[in-house]
């Protein structure tokens, strides 16, 4: 259970970070690393689809012991 939390973690930290640094691409112009605002959205949507998935896996699993 342990390994799950530290997962979900990381999951919410990419996320919160693509979403501000999307933000600031759109709002600034620029592209980071050569990439355009929206790709920060879609990897943010990404992992927080990852998450909601190892969530349920959590749950899954704690049901079953």
């Amino acid at each position: 259970m342990k390994n799950y939390k530290l997962l979900l973690w990381i999951g919410y930290i990419l996320s919160v970070l693509s979403i501000v640094v999307g933000i600031i691409a759109k709002m600034s112009g620029l592209a980071i690393f050569n990439l355009d605002a929206l790709s920060y959205y879609r990897f943010s949507v990404f992992c927080l689809l990852f998450i909601i998935s190892l969530g349920l896996v959590q749950l899954t699993l704690t049901k079953k012991e």
